[in-house]
Protein backbone atom coordinates (compact mmCIF):
# COMPACT_ATOMS: atom_id res chain seq x y z
CA UNK A 1 0.00 0.00 0.00
CA UNK A 2 1.32 3.74 -0.81
CA UNK A 3 2.20 5.89 2.26
CA UNK A 4 -1.15 8.11 1.06
CA UNK A 5 -3.04 5.01 1.12
CA UNK A 6 -1.87 3.71 4.72
CA UNK A 7 -2.03 7.40 6.04
CA UNK A 8 -5.67 7.69 5.39
CA UNK A 9 -6.70 4.63 6.58
CA UNK A 10 -4.60 4.89 9.77
CA UNK A 11 -6.24 8.53 10.04
CA UNK A 12 -9.68 6.96 9.67
CA UNK A 13 -9.21 4.76 12.09
CA UNK A 14 -7.82 7.33 14.55
CA UNK A 15 -10.97 9.45 13.67
CA UNK A 16 -13.28 6.81 14.64
CA UNK A 17 -11.59 5.94 17.62
CA UNK A 18 -11.70 9.13 19.13
CA UNK A 19 -15.39 9.52 18.25
CA UNK A 20 -16.17 6.19 20.57
CA UNK A 21 -15.62 8.08 23.58
CA UNK A 22 -18.45 10.42 22.89
CA UNK A 23 -18.22 12.59 25.92
CA UNK A 24 -14.79 13.24 25.54
CA UNK A 25 -14.26 14.30 22.31
CA UNK A 26 -17.54 16.55 22.59
CA UNK A 27 -15.70 18.11 25.56
CA UNK A 28 -12.29 18.73 23.40
CA UNK A 29 -14.50 19.95 20.39
CA UNK A 30 -15.87 22.30 22.51
CA UNK A 31 -13.20 23.87 24.64
CA UNK A 32 -11.24 24.34 21.49
CA UNK A 33 -14.37 25.97 20.56
CA UNK A 34 -14.36 28.17 23.43
CA UNK A 35 -10.92 28.91 23.23
CA UNK A 36 -10.46 29.71 19.55
CA UNK A 37 -13.82 32.28 20.73
CA UNK A 38 -11.90 34.23 23.37
CA UNK A 39 -9.52 34.79 20.56
CA UNK A 40 -11.90 36.47 18.69
CA UNK A 41 -13.50 37.93 21.51
CA UNK A 42 -10.57 39.62 22.14
CA UNK A 43 -10.71 41.38 18.38
CA UNK A 44 -14.19 42.49 18.89
CA UNK A 45 -13.11 44.06 22.38
CA UNK A 46 -10.20 46.16 20.84
CA UNK A 47 -12.96 47.25 18.20
CA UNK A 48 -15.46 48.21 20.87
CA UNK A 49 -12.68 51.28 21.77
CA UNK A 50 -11.49 52.11 18.19
CA UNK A 51 -12.70 52.70 14.78
CA UNK A 52 -9.91 50.98 12.98
CA UNK A 53 -6.46 49.57 13.28
CA UNK A 54 -4.43 50.36 10.76
CA UNK A 55 -6.95 51.52 8.54
CA UNK A 56 -8.72 47.93 8.29
CA UNK A 57 -12.06 48.01 9.62
CA UNK A 58 -13.84 45.40 12.62
CA UNK A 59 -14.88 43.10 9.24
CA UNK A 60 -12.12 43.47 7.91
CA UNK A 61 -9.97 42.49 10.46
CA UNK A 62 -12.09 39.81 11.38
CA UNK A 63 -11.81 38.52 7.66
CA UNK A 64 -8.24 38.32 8.33
CA UNK A 65 -8.78 36.78 11.32
CA UNK A 66 -11.54 33.80 9.82
CA UNK A 67 -8.55 33.22 7.03
CA UNK A 68 -5.66 32.56 9.47
CA UNK A 69 -7.98 31.06 11.57
CA UNK A 70 -8.37 28.62 9.52
CA UNK A 71 -5.33 27.70 7.97
CA UNK A 72 -3.91 27.91 11.62
CA UNK A 73 -7.02 24.82 12.22
CA UNK A 74 -6.32 22.75 8.98
CA UNK A 75 -2.55 22.47 9.88
CA UNK A 76 -2.79 21.54 13.41
CA UNK A 77 -5.01 19.06 12.78
CA UNK A 78 -2.79 17.51 10.51
CA UNK A 79 0.71 18.29 12.38
CA UNK A 80 -0.70 18.96 15.53
CA UNK A 81 1.35 15.53 16.98
CA UNK A 82 4.48 17.81 16.43
CA UNK A 83 4.09 18.79 19.68
CA UNK A 84 5.12 15.35 21.12
CA UNK A 85 8.43 15.43 19.01
CA UNK A 86 10.72 17.25 21.86
CA UNK A 87 9.41 14.26 24.61
CA UNK A 88 9.75 11.76 22.09
CA UNK A 89 13.12 12.77 21.67
CA UNK A 90 14.08 13.41 25.00
CA UNK A 91 13.18 10.01 26.06
CA UNK A 92 15.33 8.47 23.03
CA UNK A 93 11.77 6.90 21.74
CA UNK A 94 12.74 9.07 18.86
CA UNK A 95 14.86 6.19 18.01
CA UNK A 96 12.10 3.81 17.46
CA UNK A 97 10.40 5.45 14.40
CA UNK A 98 14.08 5.58 12.47
CA UNK A 99 14.43 1.37 13.10
CA UNK A 100 10.95 1.25 10.66
CA UNK A 101 10.70 1.55 6.96
CA UNK A 102 8.26 4.06 7.18
CA UNK A 103 9.94 7.78 7.25
CA UNK A 104 10.32 9.07 10.90
CA UNK A 105 7.92 12.27 9.63
CA UNK A 106 5.21 10.22 8.08
CA UNK A 107 4.93 8.13 11.49
CA UNK A 108 5.14 11.21 13.56
CA UNK A 109 2.04 12.80 11.90
CA UNK A 110 -0.09 9.22 11.27
CA UNK A 111 0.16 9.06 14.88
CA UNK A 112 -2.34 11.40 16.27
CA UNK A 113 -4.69 13.30 14.19
CA UNK A 114 -5.88 15.99 16.27
CA UNK A 115 -9.30 15.22 15.05
CA UNK A 116 -10.86 16.42 18.71
CA UNK A 117 -9.77 19.84 17.26
CA UNK A 118 -11.70 19.96 15.09
CA UNK A 119 -13.92 22.79 16.88
CA UNK A 120 -11.26 25.66 16.05
CA UNK A 121 -12.20 24.80 12.40
CA UNK A 122 -15.57 25.10 13.47
CA UNK A 123 -15.42 28.00 15.00
CA UNK A 124 -13.29 30.23 12.12
CA UNK A 125 -15.57 28.81 9.75
CA UNK A 126 -18.81 30.04 11.25
CA UNK A 127 -17.14 33.54 11.62
CA UNK A 128 -16.22 33.61 8.18
CA UNK A 129 -19.99 32.24 7.08
CA UNK A 130 -21.36 34.88 9.33
CA UNK A 131 -19.20 37.62 7.62
CA UNK A 132 -19.46 36.37 4.04
CA UNK A 133 -23.36 36.02 4.36
CA UNK A 134 -24.51 38.81 6.95
CA UNK A 135 -23.54 41.86 4.61
CA UNK A 136 -20.77 42.61 6.96
CA UNK A 137 -18.10 43.31 3.73
CA UNK A 138 -18.63 45.49 0.56
CA UNK A 139 -17.32 42.81 -1.67
CA UNK A 140 -17.68 42.60 -5.61
CA UNK A 141 -17.07 39.21 -5.55
CA UNK A 142 -15.30 37.68 -8.69
CA UNK A 143 -13.99 33.99 -9.26
CA UNK A 144 -10.55 35.55 -9.10
CA UNK A 145 -11.50 36.55 -5.45
CA UNK A 146 -13.15 33.46 -5.08
CA UNK A 147 -9.99 31.70 -5.92
CA UNK A 148 -7.46 33.78 -4.27
CA UNK A 149 -9.79 33.46 -0.91
CA UNK A 150 -9.03 30.00 -0.99
CA UNK A 151 -5.88 29.13 -1.97
CA UNK A 152 -5.27 31.49 1.17
CA UNK A 153 -6.48 29.29 3.87
CA UNK A 154 -5.25 25.83 1.82
CA UNK A 155 -1.55 27.68 0.90
CA UNK A 156 -1.87 29.42 4.89
CA UNK A 157 -2.15 26.24 6.24
CA UNK A 158 1.31 24.64 4.54
CA UNK A 159 2.90 28.10 5.00
CA UNK A 160 2.32 27.88 9.09
CA UNK A 161 2.85 23.68 8.87
CA UNK A 162 6.35 24.47 7.20
CA UNK A 163 7.00 27.24 9.92
CA UNK A 164 5.95 24.55 12.52
CA UNK A 165 8.38 21.95 11.10
CA UNK A 166 11.44 24.31 11.29
CA UNK A 167 10.64 25.20 14.84
CA UNK A 168 9.93 21.80 15.73
CA UNK A 169 13.34 20.35 14.77
CA UNK A 170 15.32 22.50 17.11
CA UNK A 171 14.09 20.10 19.12
CA UNK A 172 16.69 18.22 17.58
CA UNK A 173 19.55 21.10 18.96
CA UNK A 174 18.07 22.43 22.02
CA UNK A 175 16.80 20.12 25.35
CA UNK A 176 13.34 20.98 26.58
CA UNK A 177 12.49 22.96 23.41
CA UNK A 178 8.78 22.09 23.85
CA UNK A 179 7.42 25.20 25.32
CA UNK A 180 9.27 27.32 22.52
CA UNK A 181 7.55 24.88 19.77
CA UNK A 182 4.50 25.94 21.11
CA UNK A 183 5.23 29.51 21.13
CA UNK A 184 6.59 29.36 18.00
CA UNK A 185 3.42 27.74 16.43
CA UNK A 186 0.96 29.88 18.42
CA UNK A 187 2.40 33.37 17.98
CA UNK A 188 2.76 33.03 13.82
CA UNK A 189 -0.96 32.41 13.66
CA UNK A 190 -1.36 35.65 16.17
CA UNK A 191 1.06 37.51 13.55
CA UNK A 192 -1.14 36.38 10.85
CA UNK A 193 -4.47 37.40 12.32
CA UNK A 194 -3.97 41.06 12.39
CA UNK A 195 -2.82 43.63 9.67
CA UNK A 196 1.14 44.53 9.10
CA UNK A 197 0.78 47.20 8.98
CA UNK A 198 0.34 47.74 12.30
CA UNK A 199 3.65 46.34 13.14
CA UNK A 200 7.05 48.16 13.52
CA UNK A 201 9.21 48.12 9.95
CA UNK A 202 11.72 45.44 11.29
CA UNK A 203 8.79 42.93 12.00
CA UNK A 204 7.14 43.21 8.69
CA UNK A 205 10.42 41.97 6.60
CA UNK A 206 10.59 39.15 9.11
CA UNK A 207 7.71 37.94 9.31
CA UNK A 208 7.17 38.67 4.73
CA UNK A 209 10.91 36.98 4.19
CA UNK A 210 12.55 35.42 6.89
CA UNK A 211 8.94 33.66 8.12
CA UNK A 212 6.54 33.95 5.82
CA UNK A 213 3.59 34.52 7.70
CA UNK A 214 2.31 37.27 6.42
CA UNK A 215 1.61 35.60 3.12
CA UNK A 216 -0.98 33.64 4.81
CA UNK A 217 -3.70 36.20 5.08
CA UNK A 218 -2.51 39.66 4.70
CA UNK A 219 -1.67 40.11 0.49
CA UNK A 220 -4.76 37.75 -0.05
CA UNK A 221 -7.40 39.16 1.84
CA UNK A 222 -6.12 42.83 1.08
CA UNK A 223 -6.60 41.78 -2.71
CA UNK A 224 -10.23 40.29 -1.98
CA UNK A 225 -10.93 43.68 -0.42
CA UNK A 226 -9.31 45.88 -3.31
CA UNK A 227 -7.28 47.54 -0.30
CA UNK A 228 -4.09 49.00 -2.10
CA UNK A 229 -1.51 47.97 0.76
CA UNK A 230 1.87 47.56 -1.61
CA UNK A 231 2.98 45.01 -3.39
CA UNK A 232 1.53 42.28 -0.81
CA UNK A 233 -1.81 42.53 -2.48
CA UNK A 234 -0.57 43.19 -5.94
CA UNK A 235 0.78 39.74 -6.44
CA UNK A 236 -1.52 37.67 -3.93
CA UNK A 237 -2.99 36.18 -6.95
CA UNK A 238 0.55 33.57 -7.26
CA UNK A 239 2.34 33.55 -4.32
CA UNK A 240 0.30 32.08 -1.49
CA UNK A 241 1.00 28.92 -3.60
CA UNK A 242 4.74 29.37 -4.58
CA UNK A 243 5.51 30.91 -0.94
CA UNK A 244 3.89 27.77 0.45
CA UNK A 245 6.12 25.65 -2.05
CA UNK A 246 8.82 27.38 -1.38
CA UNK A 247 8.16 26.98 2.59
CA UNK A 248 7.56 23.28 2.66
CA UNK A 249 10.93 22.65 0.54
CA UNK A 250 12.73 24.08 3.12
CA UNK A 251 11.05 22.74 5.79
CA UNK A 252 11.98 19.51 4.00
CA UNK A 253 15.67 20.15 3.94
CA UNK A 254 15.76 21.44 7.23
CA UNK A 255 14.03 18.19 8.79
CA UNK A 256 16.35 15.92 6.64
CA UNK A 257 19.31 17.79 7.83
CA UNK A 258 17.81 17.76 11.53
CA UNK A 259 17.31 14.25 10.77
CA UNK A 260 20.91 13.33 9.72
CA UNK A 261 22.60 15.30 12.28
CA UNK A 262 20.39 13.53 14.99
CA UNK A 263 22.09 11.80 17.75
CA UNK A 264 20.06 9.57 20.49
CA UNK A 265 19.61 10.47 23.91
CA UNK A 266 20.73 7.19 24.98
CA UNK A 267 24.42 7.50 22.97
Amino acid sequence: MSTVGVYLRLIRLQVRSQAQYRAGFLLSVAGTFLFTTLDFAAILVLFHNVQSVGGWSAAQVCLLYASAALSYAIADMVLGSLDTLPQLVRDGTFDSLLMRPRSAFFQLLASDFMFRRCGRLLQAAIVLAVLLCGGFLHVAWTPARAAVLLSAVLGGAVILGSVWVVGACISFLVDGAGEFVNTFSTGTQFLAQYPLDIYSSWLRQLVTFVIPVGFVSYGPVAYVLGKDVGWEANTAVFLPALVALASSAAATAVWQTSIRRYRSAGG
